[in-house]
């Protein structure tokens, strides 16, 4: 749920900007529903409230440090590596223009 929070703290999106897993989405949505934040969540936009963005913020700034010295640890080199994989990951596995 905090990635749905984090993504939120950026601006209204819809379940589909929220998660490349489509069942993770409809079940978030889903609850959000059954919660009566909204009747449809097919029309489902997602913002946070200034209590929200208060929650955010929080526990970002307490995640930030722990990652800083988790990527220090093993370098820029395998930071930079990890995230090309992730990004082509999230891509599906389709290679970037800029990399064929």
């Amino acid at each position: 749920m905090f990635m749905v929070l984090r993504a939120a703290s950026r601006g209204a999106v819809s379940p589909t900007e929220l998660s490349t897993h489509p069942s993770a989405t409809t079940r978030t949505s889903t609850r959000l529903v059954r919660s009566g934040t909204t009747a449809d969540a097919r029309r489902l936009t997602v913002s946070l409230t200034d209590e929200g963005r208060r929650i955010v913020g929080h526990i970002a700034r307490r995640i930030r440090p722990e990652l800083q010295h988790r990527f220090d640890a093993i370098g820029l080199d395998r930071v930079t590596e990890l995230l090309d994989t992730l990004h082509a990951f999230l891509r599906g596995g389709v290679p970037d223009s800029s990399e064929q």
